[in-house]
């Protein structure tokens, strides 16, 4: 079928193939959640092949078909943050956020663009957030450890470092970052 050949194609990096697949795909089908879940994976092949206009369209109309739908959601954030957009993007990641409650990705994107300017209270904010829905993952603490180093506070940045190589005594943002802390 037009879909599964599509997802191969996207799957093996078939960008131009993926597209047309998809788009067949997604006018042959007439159950709008699938269409929702279709014209996701479309925005996926279309911002790969370097249709970022195309590719919002494709996750926004997803997003109207299934508007508590986080994939279309995130998607939306990370193209608009990657087109310099990042009010839009923190919209998006705010609403998948909510849309995804177990999930740490979009939450760890909103840290860092709050990072990048400067509001460390609330990078803490939505990095707390996220480890309370993902206690061990390494990436969240080097994270945390990062904004409490970026604030000035070696101890606390330390303990987040520590505790992130307790986990994995290799991992590498820990390994440079605690090397940082203690120089």
């Amino acid at each position: 079928t037009a879909s599964y050949d599509g997802l191969k194609a996207l799957e093996h990096g078939d960008w131009q193939t993926a597209v047309e697949k998809l788009q067949t795909a997604v006018h042959a089908a007439d159950d709008p959640a699938r269409i929702a879940v279709l014209q996701n994976y479309l925005g996926i092949a279309l911002i790969r092949a370097g249709r970022p206009d195309d590719a919002t369209a494709a996750f926004g109309a997803a997003h109207n078909l299934a508007p508590t739908m986080p994939e279309p959601a995130y998607n939306l954030g990370v193209i608009n943050l990657e087109l310099g957009r990042t009010a839009i993007a923190e919209e998006w990641f705010l609403k998948a956020s909510d849309f995804a409650p177990d999930d740490t990705m979009a939450l760890e994107y909103l840290s860092a663009i709050r990072r990048g300017i400067g509001d460390l209270p609330q990078a803490r904010g939505y990095l707390m957030e996220a480890q309370r829905r993902q206690p061990r993952l390494q990436r969240i603490m080097a994270a945390r450890g990062l904004v409490e180093l970026q604030a000035n506070n070696l101890e606390q940045a330390a303990a987040f470092l520590q505790q992130c190589l307790e986990t994995d005594p290799d991992y590498p943002p820990a390994v440079y970052n605690l090397a940082l802390v203690r120089r």
